[in-house]
């Protein structure tokens, strides 16, 4: 095996790297799980405190009173809506709490 390495060898293989590792986190940072399905997270996490105090989850556990049913939710694309209670952050139209609000 040579283990003498050109720059442009050294630099490709140091540029491939990158690659994998940027994708990778770019992945994680656009809240994708390993199933596929885009988790609705707050990117900057200023509504954290709130999602904790309203008891906010991804799949409501009362499926009558979903976020896709509330009066605070406005609809977004097919994975994510917005919640104003979350300071318009992404919420999941099958996620729920407890400030459900039926809409009119």
């Amino acid at each position: 095996m040579n283990s003498n390495v050109s720059r442009r060898g050294f630099l490709t293989r140091l540029g491939v790297g990158a690659l994998v590792v940027g994708g990778t986190a770019a992945l994680a940072a656009c809240g994708k799980s390993g199933g596929g399905d885009a988790q609705c997270k707050d990117p900057t996490g200023a509504s954290d405190a709130l999602r904790k105090q309203n008891e906010y989850t991804d799949k409501a556990t009362d499926p009558q009173k979903k976020c896709s049913g509330c009066a605070l939710f406005v609809a977004g694309d097919a994975s994510c809506g917005k919640c104003t209670l979350f300071q318009n952050s992404p919420v999941s139209p099958e996620g729920g709490c407890k400030a459900w609000a039926k809409k009119a």
